[in-house]
């Protein structure tokens, strides 16, 4: 049962570092994400009906990412668990919270977003009518994105990424290298949080406005040398 707990979590680990990058390249090229969040309103919404059917299938299989994220957090619990019963749950909590934050922002694109860009590009639309769509596509890009999504999901990553990390640098399982690069990342991640107070505060972010992006990228390297060194560890993580 250890051993395959180990290659569960190791094998879901390199996965989803492998799997997150795939729908964010994709955007990157056809819709130009993440820099697209911080432009008008309507050329978002024109982009994205550009975007068509593609598009809206590969922000639902970027949403499907923290899904996995939840099931990787829950896994490497059990990892952990043996050395560290009261530091484990609560970073897979962490975990979790990220996972549902973020899966609550990303969503929108699937779901809500796309009526907005028919309603905003429809050539009979009148002024009042994209007025309409600007204001309720400003509201949820706000609220579910930057509040729940970029806010809420990146805080509680930084924190299980910060737990996480700290326990590996006196785990028996992993190396302590990963534990102090975990740290760094997770560092990042809570300085660019400054970014998204940027888009009520006004004022410039600066450099902390491409933390993020490359924080996470960076994460998904780390995730994927996580899963290797659980794969490759023979000690026992859980007796049943």
């Amino acid at each position: 049962m250890s051993s395959k707990l180990h290659k569960v979590t190791g094998a879901t680990f390199i996965f989803l570092g492998i799997y997150i990058n795939i729908p964010f390249s994709i955007l990157g090229v056809i819709f130009d994400y993440p820099n697209i969040l911080r432009q008008p309103t309507g050329q978002v919404l024109t982009l994205f009906k550009q975007g068509g059917a593609t598009l809206i299938a590969t922000w639902y299989a970027f949403a499907i990412a923290p899904v996995l994220m939840i099931l990787a957090a829950k896994l490497l619990q059990r990892v952990l668990n043996d050395e560290y019963k009261n530091l484990a749950p609560v970073a897979a909590t962490f975990g979790v919270l990220a996972g549902v934050f973020q899966v609550l922002g990303l969503i929108r694109w699937v779901f809500v977003v796309p009526a907005l860009a028919n309603a905003y590009t429809d050539p009979i639309s009148n002024e009042a009518s994209k007025a309409s769509a600007i204001a309720v596509f400003q509201g949820f890009h706000q609220y579910a994105g930057v509040a729940l999504g970029e806010h809420l999901g990146q805080l509680f990553t930084a924190l299980w990424l910060a737990m996480i990390s700290a326990a590996m640098l006196n785990s028996s399982v992993f190396k302590r290298w990963q534990g102090w690069v975990g740290l760094a990342i997770s560092a990042m991640m809570f300085a660019g949080l400054v970014e998204g107070f940027a888009t009520v505060a006004s004022f410039n972010p600066g450099v902390f406005a491409i933390l993020t992006p490359i924080a996470f990228i960076l994460m998904s390297i780390w995730m994927i040398t996580l899963g290797v060194v659980v794969l490759r560890n023979k000690r026992p993580a859980v007796e049943n």
